[in-house]
């Protein structure tokens, strides 16, 4: 029998309104937690943790017991990119615009527009709504609940977004989830439920020559030459990988250079940098596929007195990169899409996500599946038009409460 969900969607507006007010740029997100867990325990939770720590600031992790000993574990975290240019961008369209606030959770044109609303303020607000709302319909949980709100998952500040905060949550987590049975990462799907994820790998490449005067360019050693050089053999390492693996929900393997500077006065450039970034493909191997960005690059021979020095920066959970993750689509999957198309018009889809957070992490510290989640579309996000709809919104709650209500497969 279907549980009957009544959402008070205007205090679902205002609870996303709230949040988005709340800056909370990857290493401020300590104010956000301590408000999440306040309003964790109003509803009741029968353990709230606020967990502290200098490299990650704080994290908040909460228990509600339900009727069964099986825990479904949600998972978001609570920091999101800097504005950048929002303020900017709006005025330009018009200064009067509610939109140009990045903090205000504008509402217009049937979305909530701010700073995190999609990426995951409004998956956040997701879970608050839903246990608020059981409370209110006086539904008992079936599923026991661990709620999971970490820090330091956005890559963007110097030295920060390194998955720190999920990584000092998770002995917690082990924990407090004595039989983990499912994972869900808030992030924004469109309400799709995406069971496959993309690794990767982001490489800075410096590379130092020699500047002179541009008179006597036989001086100098032209960076910015050997950089063209790395650069023609990454573009050929793209056209190969591409052809090489396919899957089915993330697409091919592919190499995107993304930034190239170099020189910038009336001489011989002395400098160049290269950043790129490696979508690695689930059964590919972040080894091996670091391994071979470092022998194509190494393959440019160098002038003697030119130096290449070649970074990963993004590490997460691998040295190279964050890694590629997917999981079995289960009976369990498949009763959270049944619940899910219940409550909108278009039909929800098991999918691939186009990005990389934290699931394998999850996934392999807890030894169960973990899959992404929410309202939202991931194509707005870290933009100056940055939005969630609130009929998607309302969907997901509705869904969410609903699944916590209903007994374990």
């Amino acid at each position: 029998m279907k549980t009957s969900i009544v959402v008070d969607e205007m205090k679902a507006i205002s609870e996303l309104q709230e949040i988005i007010a709340i800056p909370s740029i990857t290493g401020s997100e300590k104010d956000l937690a301590i408000e999440l867990s306040r309003r964790l325990s109003e509803l009741g939770a029968d353990e709230v943790v606020l967990q502290e720590g200098e490299d990650f600031r704080a994290n908040v992790i909460a228990t509600f017991k339900g009727k069964s000993d099986g825990e479904l574990l949600l998972f978001a975290h609570i920091d999101t990119v800097n504005t950048g240019e929002w303020e900017q961008f709006w005025s330009k369209k018009n200064n009067n615009d509610p939109r140009i606030n990045p903090f205000a959770g504008a509402e217009v044109d049937g979305a909530i527009w701010g700073r995190g609303a999609g990426d995951v303020k409004g998956g956040i607000a997701t879970v608050l709504q839903a246990l608020a709302a059981l409370k209110k319909n006086s539904v008992q949980l079936e599923k026991s609940v661990v709620v999971v709100f970490v820090s330091d998952e956005e890559s963007g500040e110097l030295g920060m977004g390194l998955s720190n905060g999920i990584k000092a949550a998770l002995p917690i987590v082990q924990k407090k989830a004595q039989h983990p049975t499912l994972a869900v990462y808030l992030e924004p799907t469109e309400l799709n439920i995406y069971t496959a994820q993309m690794g990767f790998q982001i490489v800075e490449i410096e590379i130092i020559g020699k500047t002179s005067y541009f008179g006597k360019p036989e001086l100098g050693i032209d960076a910015l030459k050997i950089g063209h050089q790395i650069l023609a053999k990454l573009w050929e390492h793209n056209d190969a990988i591409k052809l090489e693996l396919a899957h089915d929900l993330i697409g091919t393997s592919s190499l995107l250079v993304t930034e190239v500077n170099a020189g910038g006065l009336i001489a011989v450039p002395g400098t160049c940098h290269i950043s790129l970034i490696r979508k690695v493909l689930p059964g590919e191997s972040m080894e091996k596929s670091g391994q071979d960005l470092l022998a194509v690059i190494q393959s440019v021979k160098v002038v003697e007195g030119a130096e290449v020095n070649v970074t990963f920066s993004a590490s997460r959970d691998h040295k190279f990169g964050g890694t590629p993750f997917e999981c079995n689509i289960t009976q369990e999957l498949t009763k959270l899409q049944e619940i899910v198309n219940s409550y909108r018009s278009e039909i929800s889809l098991f999918e691939g996500a186009p990005y990389w957070s934290e699931a394998p992490l999850i996934a392999r510290a807890l030894e169960i599946d973990c899959v992404y989640w929410a309202a939202g579309d991931i194509s707005n996000c870290h933009t100056p038009e940055e939005h969630i709809d609130k009929n998607d919104y309302f969907a997901a709650v509705k869904s969410l409460a609903e699944y916590l209500g209903t007994p374990w497969i």
